[in-house]
Parts: structure tokens; C-alpha cells; sequence
């Protein structure tokens, strides 16, 4: 996760092939269910893997 930034990860998940097996759908449902932009939840995905190995 180490140089990954917000806009590039939104980016690739306008396409297809980038985490083809993600279902867009379910991701915008859950967004809407805990009403939170999508950046944030990218921005603190990105913030708290960077210390997993």
C-alpha cells in the first residue's frame, strides 16, 4: 500500500479488469448504507494497511 494514493485506486476501479471479482454494485450499496465517501473509505484502507505484512 506504500505510494498509493486515493485518486489513482478510484481511478482504476472505473475499470473492469482492476479487482474484476468486486461487484461495483455492492460497493456503491454499502457506501449508501453508511453514508461515507468512497475516498474515505480508500484513504483509511490505504492508511491502516501500510503497517499489515
Amino acid at each position: 500500500y506504500e505510494g498509493m494514493d486515493v485518486k489513482s485506486i478510484q481511478k482504476k476501479l472505473k475499470t473492469p479488469s482492476f479487482a474484476a471479482q468486486v461487484s461495483r454494485d455492492d460497493i456503491n450499496d454499502a457506501l449508501s448504507r453508511i453514508d461515507t465517501p468512497l475516498e474515505e473509505i480508500i484513504a483509511f484502507i490505504i492508511k491502516h494497511q501500510q503497517n499489515v505484512k
